[in-house]
């Protein structure tokens, strides 16, 4: 897939393998407060990324010019076989609002589809406006709200396909 810009760069959506899983890493914000150390967060990035070889995950990155600027996951649950998981929708803080998250939807809804699945659904955090923003725009509803014990409230929300 291929998406022209304004700015005649181009957005390319791809499968990831699962040796990239730094690639993956590179893009989340690391920056941003997390409970687990950076050795921590490479391990369980590279167990994610070694469901790819194990057919439990697939992975897309949206790449610009050639790097990766943004990754997706579509986890095959364990729920119901009609049915998916969206995982870790990131795009670099640099290349938000530029179509990369819509991209990667549009990547991992196609796959969903072919999979055969009728239903996927997603975490997101209640705080986060621009990503809710994003699911809701592209026909998500939220279904069930979890309110942790540290305050933090997140949000599952599905959409029928």
């Amino acid at each position: 897939m291929r998406m022209s810009k304004e700015n005649n760069s181009s957005i390319t959506i791809r499968l990831a393998r699962s040796q990239e899983y730094l690639k993956f890493h590179e893009v989340c914000d690391n920056d941003l407060p997390h409970p687990l150390s950076l050795e921590e967060r490479l391990e369980q990035r590279r167990q994610e990324f070694a469901q790819i070889d194990q057919g439990q995950i697939i992975a897309y990155f949206a790449e610009v010019e050639g790097e990766v600027e943004g990754s997706v996951q579509l986890c095959l649950t364990d729920k119901t076989p009609s049915e998916g998981r969206i995982h870790a929708l990131v795009v670099r803080r640099v290349h938000r609002r530029k179509g990369i998250g819509a991209k990667l939807m549009d990547a991992v809804e196609e796959e969903a589809c072919r999979c055969g699945y009728k239903r996927l659904w997603l975490t997101v955090h209640s705080d986060n406006e621009a990503a809710g923003q994003l699911y809701r725009k592209r026909g998500y509803t939220a279904i069930e709200i979890d309110h942790s014990a540290d305050g933090d409230t997140t949000l599952e929300m599905e959409k029928a396909l």
